[in-house]
């Protein structure tokens, strides 16, 4: 899992799941294909039938079943989407068959054509949405060609040309239409699970993470651990050298911080100067020792010269046991941390020395510079002693 969120646009690629994932999902969108079923194949029952009419009629109904398990069981997400052409084909064969069951040519049975398209529009890609419409137009131009006569006769060709290109229109408006969803949908989930500033998980999204991974973590056994991390005196710092300096450093240690995870790390801004940064498969004793090196030596923003620290509380899921623990255990590790004297990391055992820990901040008024200012922000412990400090 990425520490940082992108847009990467809605255009679906080789895996993109055109068959929601879930049972009910897949109920919701089974249930009214299945009773449109159910009563397609109820009315083909009823007669007047062409000779093996009946034959056919259950042919149709097997085809329909067969398309009707293939959505509920089959495990689509493991496929490419191109596989879901299989049960369009089935559908389009099935009315085919209850076309020419009926004496009357049943052309009632045409409008289930756009349920293949339907499909493919809201769920695959354009590629897919093309083969269905393919598979529309042969379904009405091959009896004209296989059987033709007084069935199927040679004028139907107009209609079956007209009749393709408004499914293909609709399904084309429907595609789009639901593209255009998606991605506003991504957008609205990246801005509600996203912090504006660092471009991090925000807290919200941290939550979740966390609950997936502790679930994740019991479930094949693997450890898990979690640091909050604080940057020392940051309040002293914001009020030094103004809150576009503190902003430019947060963004900095973000940068930095991501880059040193794993990809399968997750770090957050967890609120103001505070940060959390899940570890998978990673003890308190190894937590410990990544955290301690992330947080080596002076952070720094690269505009803005001085210096600062940061602490951090580290715990683990095998010394907690859940997640609402492991988040008070890290906390209250981190107030450790502060407590002996900050720039450092604090475990189950044992604390990491990770910088130096100033007492003050040099500031020059006019210019906001650090150094060799005529006056000092005091920043020592007793005063602004907290976590958030």
């Amino acid at each position: 899992m990425i520490g940082t969120t992108t847009s990467d646009g809605i255009g679906p690629g080789h895996g993109h799941h055109v068959i929601p994932e879930g049972q009910a999902p897949r109920r919701s969108l089974l249930l009214p294909y299945l009773a449109l079923v159910v009563v397609t194949v109820g009315l083909a029952l009823i007669p007047p039938h062409r000779d093996h009419g009946l034959i056919l009629v259950g042919a149709a109904a097997a085809c329909f079943a067969v398309t009707v398990a293939s959505f509920a069981l089959m495990p689509w997400h493991r496929f490419h989407s191109g596989w879901t052409i299989a049960p369009m084909v089935l559908i389009c064969s099935a009315v085919v068959m209850l076309r020419h069951s009926s004496e009357n040519g049943g052309v009632g049975y045409l409008s289930l054509l756009m349920v293949p398209v339907a499909w493919q529009a809201a769920y695959g890609r354009r590629q897919e949405l093309s083969v269905a419409v393919g598979l529309v137009f042969l379904s009405l131009a091959l009896p004209i060609v296989v059987i033709g006569g007084d069935p199927y006769p040679a004028i139907q060709w107009r209609g079956a040309v007209v009749y393709t290109s408004v499914v293909a229109m609709i399904g084309a408006l429907l595609h789009d239409l639901t593209q255009t969803s998606h991605l506003l949908l991504r957008r609205i989930e990246s801005v509600a699970s996203t912090d504006r500033l660092t471009g991090l998980h925000n807290r919200w999204c941290f939550d979740e993470c966390l609950n997936e991974a502790v679930e994740q973590a019991d479930l094949d056994g693997g450890g898990l651990a979690l640091a909050i991390i604080d940057l020392d005196h940051f309040k002293a710092y914001n009020d030094a050298y103004g809150h576009p300096a503190g902003d430019d450093l947060l963004v900095e240690m973000a940068r930095r911080w991501t880059a040193g995870l794993r990809r399968q790390d997750t770090i957050a801004r967890w609120g103001g100067e505070e940060f959390a940064v899940l570890l998978p498969d990673t003890d308190t004793d190894s937590a410990l020792e990544v955290i301690s090196r992330l947080l080596a030596g002076d952070h720094h923003s690269d505009s803005s010269p001085p210096p600062i620290t940061a602490s951090a509380g580290v715990a683990s899921l095998a010394e907690s046991g859940d997640s609402a623990t492991l988040l008070a255990m890290a906390d209250r590790r981190l107030y450790q941390a502060k407590a002996e004297g900050r720039a450092r990391v604090c475990g189950d055992s044992r604390s990491v020395v990770v910088g130096q820990a100033r007492t003050a901040v040099g500031f020059t008024p006019s210019t906001g510079s650090a150094g060799g200012g005529s006056e000092a922000i005091d920043a020592a412990p007793g005063k602004g002693d907290g976590v958030g400090s």
